[in-house]
């Protein structure tokens, strides 16, 4: 969880059901304004990592209200400024349709379908799942405390939600679970041997057929995928080969070797089918938005850092599910901001 303070804010509870609709529809609905200026969302501070709402119109957040309320609390896009509204007292992590809450706890990992209240233990053992891009599986991975670096090996197991059907996929020396690449198949990495710094990444299927590798390098970083599954975006930092340090872009299918994007690196996350990057520009003032066409490579401004300032806290930054805005916490006043995106 994340450290609690205590916020001088109004809490007012969600219609009843709300929290538990979830789904995987996106509704634009009206944004908050033109492509243009920041507008703060929250006041007084409130946050770390803000997670959007399923259908993009509002933003979760963890806090406190004044009358010592902890919890999950949401302020809504169309009414930037509004009292935030809690959505529920339960902290957890949730599936990426908002269909599940995942609670970590004792050594337990436990499933709640929020749609009828109902919970279920899988053998996890206290680790966090992946959920399937359709929501009817999970995946975790398990692993030997007890041995060495060198001799580690990870254990991909896949199940149902409820935790049935539970079965080992795949073990990795020194590897571990990444993503899911769609319903049948997961992203996975592991080192070339127990002893080797060659880190290999492939797309296994579940359907028993053999792993196909993607790639392989040293030092490989902050892998993310693309919600349509077709590219990876990834770090090397301090690899023996300078020019193998960078910021990366692969097809998933191995169609084309990977590519780096030379006078581009930061951070990123996805935007649909397009990576947006927030470049690491030494002492400039403002960060900026820019968007790369991974086809291409081709890159173009979403903000103007002399007229669209912003400070982002810690790295604290996030695309909605639309692609329609951005949200970030400043790190002027720790409050959530959003900005619609041309």
């Amino acid at each position: 969880g994340t450290p609690m303070e205590d916020r001088a804010r109004h809490a007012v509870p969600l219609p009843t059901g709300l929290a538990t609709t979830g789904g995987s529809a996106v509704s634009r609905g009206a944004p908050v304004g033109p492509p243009g200026l920041p507008i703060r969302l929250t006041d007084a501070g409130c946050c770390v990592r803000p997670l959007w709402r399923a259908d993009g119109r509002a933003l979760w957040f963890i806090d406190r209200s004044p009358d010592g309320v902890t919890g999950l609390f949401s302020a809504s896009l169309d009414a930037p400024g509004a009292p935030t509204a809690l959505v529920t007292t339960t902290i957890g992590t949730f599936s990426p349709d908002q269909r599940w809450r995942v609670d970590l706890a004792s050594g337990r990992t436990t499933l709640h379908r929020l749609a009828d209240g109902a919970a279920f233990e899988v053998p996890a053992g206290g680790r966090s799942v992946s959920f399937s891009p359709d929501g009817t599986r999970i995946a975790w991975q398990g692993s030997n405390p007890n041995a060495s670096l060198e001799r580690q090996v990870a254990r991909i197991v896949v199940a149902a939600p409820d935790g049935t059907g539970a079965a080992e996929v795949a073990q990795l020396a020194r590897g571990s679970l990444v993503d899911w690449l769609g319903a049948d198949a997961l992203l996975v990495r592991a080192r070339e041997t127990a002893e080797s710094d060659i880190e290999v990444l492939w797309r296994l299927p579940l359907d028993g057929g053999e792993r196909v590798e993607i790639l392989r390098t040293q030092r490989l970083r902050n892998l993310l995928l693309s919600p349509d599954k077709r590219w990876l975006a990834y770090t090397v930092s301090g690899a023996t080969d300078v020019d193998a340090n960078g910021l990366w872009l692969a097809a998933v299918d191995g169609a084309a070797p990977p590519r780096k994007l030379e006078g581009l690196f930061g951070a990123y996350r996805w935007r649909a089918a397009q990576l947006v990057i927030v470049p690491f520009d030494m002492g400039a003032p403002s960060m900026r938005l820019v968007e790369v066409d991974p086809t291409t490579l081709a890159a173009r401004p979403l903000t103007d850092p002399a007229t669209q300032p912003l400070r982002i806290a810690n790295g604290d930054w996030s695309i909605s599910p639309d692609g329609s805005h951005a949200a970030f916490v400043s790190a002027a006043d720790r409050n959530i901001w959003v900005i619609a995106l041309p």
